[in-house]
């Protein structure tokens, strides 16, 4: 199953639609900052789809966290900052533990990170829409099966 990872569009999903349709991804997981964005990409590309919302969001009815399990593997999606992410991933990493799932799909900082942090995966896919200072715009996909999780970052436009 390969799932893409995407965060923080801030209302611009062009570039990131025209990129997951030649992947052709099996899920979206999207992380937030704009909530109704990620339901634009679920929706052109045909995708099923966990969608969060993320600070910026108008306060709404939707959950701010979800646990999704995919190929056996639960997967915390959460836009990140309820646990301070800007600053240190610990506090998410041990409500990570709490929850007992393999990895982490957060966003917020708009920086791509992707690193195995004791047994869970942390992978924060950047933005593809407003990347901070050097950082490419990006995307995350994540590939799995019923043993691995195989997360990377992906660049747009490069």
């Amino acid at each position: 199953m390969l799932i893409a990872a995407v965060a923080d569009t801030h209302g611009q999903t062009e570039a990131i639609i025209a990129c997951l349709t030649l992947i052709k991804p099996d899920y979206l997981l999207f992380a937030g900052d704009f909530y109704r964005d990620g339901r634009t990409i679920a929706n052109k590309l045909k995708l099923a789809a966990t969608i969060v919302p993320g600070n910026c969001d108008p306060s709404s009815h939707h959950r701010p966290e979800q646990v999704v399990d995919l190929q056996k593997h639960r997967f915390l999606l959460i836009h990140g900052h309820q646990h301070g992410v800007k600053t240190s991933l610990q506090r998410l990493y041990y409500h990570a533990r709490e929850l007992e799932v393999a990895a982490v799909v957060f966003g917020h900082t708009h920086k791509p990170f992707c690193e195995r942090v004791g047994d869970i995966w942390m992978i924060n896919p950047g933005s593809p829409a407003r990347p901070r200072l050097s950082d490419p715009a990006s995307y995350a996909l994540i590939e799995v099966d019923q043993e691995n999780i195989n997360p990377t970052i992906r660049r747009i436009g490069i």
